[in-house]
């Protein structure tokens, strides 16, 4: 998870609009296609959730608060949240389903509170 947050989210855009699905570790894009080059909103909603699940809390919410500054102020999208966006801000497949994984994040956060607090959540 370490891993992931400090290449394809902190170095993609400084960690502004959410985790890039392809970067080469010196921080370059891949380009070779379009889908390597977006931020996927269920994706990120789900690895947020896996970050707060291994108790890295602090990180889930700002990778998530990412997305959602993304999707809510950055770009408008509120009820039309997309399958993906581009680091220009083109985005792909609004009222997308799969961004509701968001609720993955819920479940991951209520149920760390119920267990009392930043302990490992994993089943």
């Amino acid at each position: 998870m370490e891993a992931f947050r400090n290449n394809n989210f902190k170095k993609f855009k400084s960690g502004q609009i959410g985790p890039v699905n392809v970067i080469y570790p010196n921080g370059k894009l891949d380009t070779l296609l379009l889908q390597t080059q977006e931020v996927w909103t269920g994706v990120a909603w789900s690895v947020s959730a896996g970050m707060l699940q291994q108790g890295m809390e602090k990180e889930a919410e700002e990778l998530g608060y990412s997305v959602y500054n993304t999707i809510w102020n950055t770009n408008a999208l509120w009820f039309r949240t997309p399958e993906a966006w581009c680091a220009n801000g083109t985005i792909r497949a609004p009222y997308y389903m799969r961004a509701t994984a968001i609720w993955a994040l819920k479940h991951a956060y209520d149920i760390g509170k119920l267990q009392g607090g930043n302990e490992n959540v994993c089943y």
